[in-house]
């Protein structure tokens, strides 16, 4: 069973960021803009499955960051993911996500999911991501377009179309953080098999 009911506890400064706020904080370069929140995904689980080689644990390559989040298997087509901002982090000051995959015009957008107690603050931020030939992975924020906020979608439908029309617009890409796999790609381990 995922762990949806797991209870999380904040410090005092940590917890008053909003989660959409942590999780760009902690996955780009800590850089509090972008991200984008949203009461609905990209799409609904089904575009692509789990791709294997982003499962472990990925550090940033920035050397004044000791950020680093944690990716599992959930099921055939979702992520279990832990952020941390540093690791050994105390379990409360680990946020808990469930993500999975849209593909949008060639580029992949993680919808992550906010594991949070109250349903109204389960929400969706947003990342691009690829892996690099050397093994890397470049993750990258959104910005909203000039008066289009990702907040203000109530339909999938509505924020892929969003999507689609701007993957290519230079403005609705933010900055950029490079990740490495810490211990290479020994960590092959499931959400489910962790229960």
């Amino acid at each position: 069973m995922p762990v949806h009911d797991a209870r999380i506890y904040f410090t005092k400064h940590y917890n008053a960021m909003s989660p959409n706020a942590r999780v760009c904080l902690v996955l780009s370069a800590l850089i509090l803009a972008g991200c984008g929140s949203s009461a609905v995904p990209i799409s609904e689980v089904g575009d692509a499955p789990v791709d294997n080689s982003l499962v472990g644990v990925w550090r940033e390559l920035d050397p004044e960051s000791s950020a680093e989040f944690l990716v599992l298997k959930w099921d055939e087509k979702n992520y279990y993911v832990e952020v941390r901002m540093e690791p050994g982090a105390p379990v409360d000051e680990i946020e808990r996500f469930r993500a999975y995959t849209s593909v949008v015009e060639g580029t992949n957008f993680l919808n992550l999911l906010y594991l949070a107690e109250s349903e109204e603050d389960r929400t969706y931020s947003f990342l691009t991501y690829a892996l690099n030939s050397d093994g890397t992975l470049r993750i990258g924020e959104l910005n909203d377009i000039a008066d289009q906020n990702i907040s203000d979608f109530t339909s999938s439908t509505d924020l892929r179309a969003f999507v689609r029309a701007n993957v290519d617009n230079e403005q609705f890409h933010g900055a950029v953080s490079l990740w490495a796999k810490v211990g290479g790609d020994k960590q092959d381990s499931s959400h489910e098999q962790r229960q």
